[in-house]
């Protein structure tokens, strides 16, 4: 008989998010590792209103019979709450955000190579100098950027919100001349409305965030009745870290359902929003509710460990066999920051031997790491694989999966791949600067562009002729710079 696995994917804050999405991510990059690692793996994907599940049969290499089955649902919660108000969620923002802005780059700074792990060590992948001095001059601006808004916060908050609450007026010509920078202001909209809002309604509001935790705690609760399955798994991402945490929590109805049926459950997040929550929670005054991700503490009945004293007696082998928490982050992903805060894990009295804390290579960008783990085929989805089997490797003797060359091999590439788009990226934005300096400062290499266009086609089209070579000039470069890394981007993920 095939064991089953009930594995729960929830996904993150994304607008437009459909149904299904997230799980055939997740489900396909687990299957294409198991299948590269020589397992033959069967599909099946099925999607009903906003409720999509999905299977995997695995057969070991050379068996024909399959040895295991992951049942897999999806925690679609993007259509528990409806649209927030923008402006709402923007003063929130205002708010709250710059601190919460300057927490993510403490963190940073505190660990320039994001690369500690458990025992206190540096993680095993190179490049980690090259790693720090190309962190440092990426954080600078941000951190300049972020301590000036801080600094100002008190003058700058009632000045934006102001701005933002403004429409664009037509009538009056003194307020017309603000309508440019309202205008700007509100192009925000989507985003505060469809992917902060989430945030806001979980953090700030009781009753929505019901009704969020019962996307994610509703399979959850079945599976733990299920007799036919096995051992369960969360897999999540950003803000749906915080909410598989809350439906963890003590007192909540998985608790309960782990208390008449005992299975291992393992929690993996990847770019874990659960810091942010856990701030953002604290510093919330709106009611008693609203502090409740700052101090819930995981339900014992699922960890095995008391809230009130260490386990006693359990060996770390048996408190693994109830609870695991394997968090993975990118070492430049901005939403988490690091790994949980000291302040998370003392809230959650889980013991240490049931945390794992594990930083990957996505593409070290502060902007797209957030985004890239489920197609992080080296560094990630092997471990999605492994804590679903339960901390092991589903069989030995294969080349992906018993740390062999191959394996070490492609982390050699993706880490100097990725160290290479770095001194990429820097040699594009340092040329681009330069280009810009000489265009400027340098009369007669501006000159240069200045002259008629038309000259060699034999036409006088005078001084406009002069500002279309100047314009070009500077934006040639520039777009030059702009296609060739992401062609270059392009053909080095192709090649893993």
């Amino acid at each position: 008989m095939a064991i089953k696995h009930g594995v729960v994917v929830v996904h993150g804050q994304v607008s437009g998010l459909v149904p299904g999405d997230e799980l055939a991510v997740v489900a396909n990059a687990i299957a294409d590792a198991l299948e590269n690692a020589g397992g033959t793996v069967g599909r099946t994907f099925a999607v009903e209103g906003s409720h999509a599940r999905g299977a995997l049969t695995v057969a070991r290499p050379g068996e024909l019979a399959p040895s295991d089955e992951f049942d897999f649902i999806e925690g679609f919660w993007a259509n528990s709450l409806p649209t927030a108000p923008a402006e709402t969620v923007a003063k929130w923002m205002l708010l709250l955000g710059p601190k919460e802005a300057w927490r993510v780059v403490r963190g940073f700074w505190g660990n320039l190579a994001n690369d500690r792990i458990d025992d206190g060590k540096s993680s095993g992948y190179p490049q980690r100098l090259w790693l720090r001095a190309a962190f440092a001059v990426e954080l600078a601006p941000v951190t300049l950027l972020i301590g000036i808004i801080v600094l100002l916060r008190v003058l700058l908050a009632p000045l934006i919100y102001a701005l933002y609450s403004m429409t664009s007026i037509t009538r009056s010509n003194t307020l017309a001349i603000v309508s440019p920078v309202t205008a700007f202001l509100h192009k925000l909209d989507p985003f505060l409305s469809d992917v902060m809002g989430d945030s806001w309604r979980f953090v700030e509001d009781g009753m929505w965030a019901c009704n969020i935790r019962d996307a994610v705690q509703a399979p959850l609760v079945a599976f733990y009745a299920d007799p036919e399955i096995a051992d369960i798994t969360i897999i999540a991402h950003s803000a749906g870290c915080g909410v598989s945490y809350d439906v963890l929590a003590e007192g909540g109805l998985v608790a309960e359902a782990a208390a008449k049926s005992p299975k291992r459950l393992t929690l993996v997040t990847c770019g874990s929003a659960m810091n942010r929550l856990f701030w953002l929670s604290s510093e919330s005054d709106t009611s008693p509710f609203t502090r409740r991700l700052s101090r819930e503490p995981l339900a014992s009945a699922i960890t095995g460990v008391a809230a009130s004293a260490a386990p006693k007696g359990e060996t770390p082998e048996a408190l693994q066999a109830r609870f695991y928490w394997l968090d993975i982050y990118a070492r430049m992903d901005l939403v988490p920051a690091g790994p949980p805060v000291a302040e998370v894990l003392a809230m959650a009295k889980i013991d240490p031997c049931q945390l794992k804390r594990r930083p990957v290579i996505n593409e070290d960008d502060l902007l797209r790491d957030h985004f890239g783990y489920f197609r992080n085929n080296d560094l990630v989805a092997p471990r999605l694989i492994r804590a679903i089997y339960g901390g092991e490797y589903p069989w030995t003797g294969t080349t992906r999966y018993n740390g062999t060359q191959v394996t070490q091999d492609r982390i050699r590439h993706r880490t100097r791949g990725v160290a290479l788009l770095q001194l990429l990226r820097f040699l594009l934005v340092g040329g681009i600067v330069a280009w810009l300096v000489l265009f400027i400062a340098n009369d007669s290499f501006r000159a240069w562009f200045e002259r008629d266009a038309g000259a060699p086609l034999g036409l006088n089209i005078g001084p406009v002729s002069q500002f279309v070579t100047a314009a070009l000039g500077l934006v040639l470069p520039i777009s030059f710079a702009y296609f060739l890394y992401g062609w270059f981007r392009g053909w080095f993920f192709d090649t893993l």
